[in-house]
């Protein structure tokens, strides 16, 4: 939703999107297991409309979201590289996210990361993390993302927000897609821009823009 609006905004097609993501508070279980099992496996980048294979943690770039520095590195498995370009048509895409130390020290390490014992390693770290964040971490937490959109000629668009803790923004979009779908009776398999637009996006509960 924010790529579409930073798209919307800029004057003429769309080269190249860049998206950044970070986020303040806890980490469940779920997404530990969804980003060590795999982190030694390429993701993806989009190029010239295709996708092509892209190793994490590489690439790194700094972005400043209000008040909050973003140091970030690839992040190559977002959805994003799907959902971006059918709602914009970029033929570039790239999709970044800030890591803890240790897990930037995974990434580099692919394969040991991907050996029996890296593997045993993660399924510890895994098992030995909590369930999920708890209230005060859901309380605290926070979110932030930033879309930059530049064109052929070097123009640029940058659309920012900060948002509530991961999770629970997790929660306000789908509900805000699920509803969105079920009055519109949407079919087909859809991009949440389809669904739901930046305005409403910004009208969610904790959502500010800061650009």
């Amino acid at each position: 939703m924010l790529a579409v609006e930073a798209c919307r905004a800029l004057v003429g097609a769309p080269e190249h999107i860049r998206l950044t993501y970070d986020a303040d508070g806890g980490v469940s279980r779920g997404t530990l297991e969804s980003v060590l099992k795999m982190i030694h496996e390429p993701g993806a980048r989009r190029r010239a409309g295709q996708l092509e294979p892209a190793r994490a943690g590489g690439d790194a770039h700094s972005v400043r979201v209000g008040a909050h520095d973003i140091a970030a590195v690839r992040n190559p498995w977002r959805a994003e590289l799907v959902t971006v370009h059918d709602s914009c048509g970029a033929p570039n895409i790239d999709t970044f996210a800030a890591f803890p130390a240790s897990a930037r020290a995974l990434m580099a390490l692919p394969r040991f990361t991907g050996s029996r014992v890296g593997q045993w390693l993660v399924d510890r770290i895994i098992a030995s993390s909590p369930v999920g964040p708890n209230t005060e971490e859901l309380d605290a937490g926070a979110t932030y993302l930033s879309a930059v959109a530049t064109n052929q000629a070097g123009g640029k668009v940058a659309k920012q927000i900060t948002g509530p803790e991961a999770y629970r923004f997790t929660t306000l979009t789908a509900l805000a897609c699920a509803k969105a779908a079920v009055e519109s009776n949407a079919t087909g398999v859809r991009p949440p821009s389809d669904l739901v637009s930046y305005e409403q996006l910004i009208a969610l509960p904790g959502v500010e823009v800061v650009d």
